[in-house]
């Protein structure tokens, strides 16, 4: 159809944006808790997935967008983006859902939680910890799970690490590679 014929870069920008508006409207619902059946359905859905790390998805989705929009070639596939945030998600709300006590629906009723890491954090910890029994051994798992994502998302390999990170370090201070 007529999105097949648009230019790449324009539906890299068209992906860009719809990421940017969904930032607006999820941050109406969640944080400024606009009435309404489309704001309360949305808050609803944002919070029953991902609990208390719901403020965060307005800025991740904004986050998500930017980059999208400003260097679209260092992002690499949409594919690679997708593993590379789900990891990081999946680890942090693992964590989070853990270290709220790793509440457990009751009879139709996820209120709680909404109060801990919401559904992606439940089912993430609760199958880890069903498996390997201790959050001493899930809790360094999830920490991974994330660390991957975020080499994931910034396409960088292990060994890259510490060149980034004094690269990071050296932009953050205003040293130059001379100093």
């Amino acid at each position: 159809g007529a999105a097949r014929d648009l230019e790449p870069e324009h539906r890299r920008d068209g992906a860009g944006l719809l990421l940017v508006g969904l930032a607006v409207v999820t941050a109406a619902a969640v944080w400024w808790q606009l009435p309404g059946s489309v704001m309360s359905g949305l808050r609803t859905v944002v919070a029953g997935s991902v609990g208390k790390v719901a403020w965060l998805v307005p800025l991740m989705l904004v986050l998500v967008g930017w980059r999208t929009l400003r260097n679209p070639e260092s992002n690499g596939p949409a594919g690679r983006q997708v593993v590379g945030w789900a990891a990081l998600a999946f680890g942090v709300l693992g964590i989070v859902h853990i270290a709220n006590g790793n509440p457990s629906p009751r009879l139709g009723d996820s209120s709680d939680l909404q109060q801990a890491g919401g559904a992606v954090g439940f089912v993430v910890s609760s199958l880890l910890l069903d498996l390997l029994r201790t959050p001493y051994v899930v809790v360094p798992l999830l920490v991974l799970l994330s660390v991957f994502g975020v080499l994931v998302i910034t396409a960088t390999p292990v060994h890259q690490v510490p060149s980034r990170l004094r690269a990071l370090r050296d932009r953050v201070t205003g040293r130059r590679a001379t100093d």
